[in-house]
């Protein structure tokens, strides 16, 4: 029940297509900043190749929607920012992100064939662009997303293929432009996922290009936290789960989904986030609470339902061997 509950929250995917054992790093000095998701001023690089102040502000507007997994409704912003700004792929690659959550956490059709749709016509769009670091950026994280949902349909070829053309794409940008930070995100996860590897295998991924170890995928997962504009919030999710599953914790990453969940606590998902967190961390009582939190957050009628958080209550309540309470929230589940 566990590993069901578990496979929509790790959306790095493509970890359960590349390794099939988990092994821990050497240890590291640790140093114990914690992520800031306040706003951010506009990075040097730009705003996802947007023109208008207008077309920021709906941008920052249909991301906070997400965050507050108003989906439907950041939808609707994203729209209007295509119509706005059209020759940007700002709204479309969102649109496609939206399209790419709703597959993982489904895992059935019609949500696949949604965001295959949706990739296919965001790569249109990047094809028709000018040469330039958000271009690189879209298309390698348009490529690491069909492979995670080549991974979740057991399309392994398609997904390793994919997998290459995201590694060789984050790589490109950070050689060329080092502080592009929103590359290291998907860079990070890449290494990751390569280092996750059991190290029989890894003659085949140097075969294919591939190298990395975990540990230089956290780094470069906390350069993304640290300076990134537009990564901060995926980062911190895939750094603490990352070192709760394939680290021992080692990293304390747990501390950073903390602060988002403080950051944004009228939102539904980063309160889950954590609560799936505390939940590994067999801190049973504290993920009990911040769960019923979740369950009321998204109570409201345009916020998605997240699944697998009355799961997630009951085993809290089971591991506190509060049984009679655990089963019918088991069996409403």
């Amino acid at each position: 029940m566990r590993a069901k509950g578990s496979r929509w929250i790790l959306l790095i995917s493509c970890l359960l297509a590349l390794s099939s054992v988990v092994f821990g790093q050497g240890d590291a000095a640790v140093d114990l900043f914690v992520a800031d998701f306040q706003p951010v001023s506009t990075p040097d690089y730009g705003p996802m190749l947007l023109e208008s102040d207008g077309g920021e502000a709906l941008l920052e507007r249909g991301r906070a929607e997400m965050i507050g997994f108003k989906l439907d409704i950041a939808e609707a912003t994203f729209r209007e920012l295509d119509r706005l700004e059209p020759e940007s792929p700002a709204a479309y690659y969102h649109l496609t992100t939206i399209s790419f959550w709703r597959a993982l956490m489904t895992e059935r059709e019609p949500w696949y064939g949604r965001f295959f749709a949706r990739a296919d016509s965001l790569e249109d769009r990047l094809n028709q662009l000018p040469n330039s670091p958000w271009k690189t950026h879209f298309k390698a994280e348009l490529s690491f997303q069909r492979t995670a949902i080549y991974a979740k349909q057991e399309r392994y070829t398609k997904a390793a293929l994919s997998m290459r053309s995201a590694y060789n794409g984050y790589e490109n940008n950070v050689e060329a432009y080092p502080e592009f930070w929103e590359s290291y995100k998907g860079m990070g996860l890449c290494h990751i996922a390569v280092g996750s590897v059991p190290r029989a295998y890894r003659w085949i991924l140097n075969l294919l290009g591939f190298g990395g170890s975990v540990q230089q995928g956290l780094d470069e997962l906390e350069l993304a936290l640290q300076y990134s504009a537009y990564n901060r919030e995926e980062s911190a999710v895939y750094f603490a789960i990352v070192d709760a599953i394939l680290n021992e914790r080692r990293e304390e990453g747990i501390r950073h989904v903390e602060a988002l969940y403080e950051a944004y606590d009228h939102s539904p998902m980063p309160t889950y986030l954590y609560a799936f967190l505390l939940s590994d961390a067999r801190r049973a009582r504290e993920a009990e609470v911040v769960l019923r939190e979740a369950v009321e957050l998204q109570q409201p009628q345009d916020v998605d339902d997240i699944p697998y958080v009355e799961f997630y209550l009951a085993e809290s309540l089971f591991r506190q061997n509060r049984f009679e309470e655990a089963i019918p929230v088991f069996e409403a589940y």
